[in-house]
């Protein structure tokens, strides 16, 4: 096993990880309610949703980017937003009254919200191939680029306040992999390089620059050092307090079956067939007294709802549904916890 994969198959660090993402979302949307850009009824919502992915895996911890919550200050007709888009409604809102200061705390939220996205969304492959392919991982590229990863992670998001969280046991892991890996590399180049002008001296005994090599571990480890204190927000208070089990070597991440949203549009299908069949009377009336119907499967694809209860807000299916209510009410009810079932499942990505 490569060391890089440690941290994944460490159940504590991997858990640790998958948290760090889950608190700077909270913090978004923490900040985001109180400036009444979203209500308090609906950030009780995000707090729930993100108290179900504690202490999952990083593709459970990666969807908390995308979900979507209604809007209770909407400038610019969004009508629902993610985390990604919150910090700039947050901003518009704090241009119109004029708080300068809370403003460029809100952009730079905003910047580690994108900036950490796309990080998270590395190591959750990082995480794939360290589970499923066997070959040789080993180049300094993928090498180095894990727990560089980590490391800014970590730099981005806020921590725990749990004392026992392993952040410092975390940072130790990548500093290490780091040093050991450049300084191998800047060890090899300079063994090249002494080969290569013992050759040019004709057969003068090629001899290694050691007080060289020693300089350039002494700058990478300093650099490591200056790294970890820049844009460290560890002191930032975290309202979403994490159990103690998340450090916790005996930490079981959930076997999730996960579906496509190809095969998420096939499962729809079929559940079109099977509320024909329990419902024929209201089907007999027409397609749009299906509960499966196109629009319905169309928003779902589209809007990429996280329960049953959000499709019923879909901007095409919505009104649709409010229309045929009668017919359509009940077999919501009957297919909802099949419907939230699936939806939990979908791997949007």
């Amino acid at each position: 096993m490569d060391k890089w994969q440690k941290f994944f198959s460490n159940n504590s660090f991997h858990a640790c990880l998958s948290n760090a993402a889950i608190l700077l979302v909270e913090k978004a949307f923490r900040e985001a309610n109180e400036v009444d850009v979203i209500s308090s009824e609906v950030f009780k919502a995000v707090w729930d949703d993100l108290s179900d992915k504690v202490n999952k895996d990083l593709t459970v911890s990666l969807r908390c980017f995308y979900d979507k919550y209604e809007l209770n200050y909407d400038p610019l007709g969004w009508r629902s937003v993610n985390v990604l888009s919150i910090c700039r409604v947050v901003q518009k809102k704090l241009e119109e009254t004029d708080q300068r200061e809370k403003l460029q705390k809100s952009r730079s939220l905003g910047w580690r919200v994108r900036e950490a996205e796309p990080l998270f969304k590395l190591l959750r492959e990082a995480r794939n191939i360290a589970a499923h392919d066997l070959s040789n991982r080993s180049a300094i590229g993928r090498s180095t680029l894990i727990p560089a990863t980590v490391l800014r992670v970590l730099e981005l998001c806020p921590h725990p306040k749990n004392e026992n969280a392993p952040i410092e046991e975390i940072t130790c892991e990548c500093e290490a992999q780091l040093k050991q890996i450049l300084g191998q590399h800047f060890s090899d180049q300079s063994n090249n390089s002494d080969e290569l002008n013992a050759s040019a001296e004709q057969g003068t005994p090629a001899r290694q620059d050691t007080k060289s090599l020693e300089t350039s571990l002494d700058r990478i480890e300093q650099l490591l050092l200056q790294q970890n204190a820049v844009d460290n927000p560890n002191a930032e208070d975290c309202e979403l307090v994490l159990s103690a089990d998340v450090q916790s070597e005996d930490v079981q991440l959930p076997d999730i079956d996960w579906i496509t949203p190809a095969m998420l549009k096939q499962e729809l299908l079929a559940l079109k067939q099977e509320c024909a069949n329990k419902f024929p009377q209201d089907v007999e009336l027409g397609p749009k007294h299906n509960l499966f119907q196109k629009a319905m499967i169309s928003d779902i694809l589209s809007y990429r709802p996280g329960s049953a209860i959000e499709v019923l807000r879909l901007p095409d299916f919505g009104w649709r549904y409010k229309e045929n209510i009668s017919n359509l009410g009940q077999q919501f009810k009957f297919f909802e916890a099949r419907i939230d079932e699936l939806l939990k499942r979908v791997d949007w990505d």
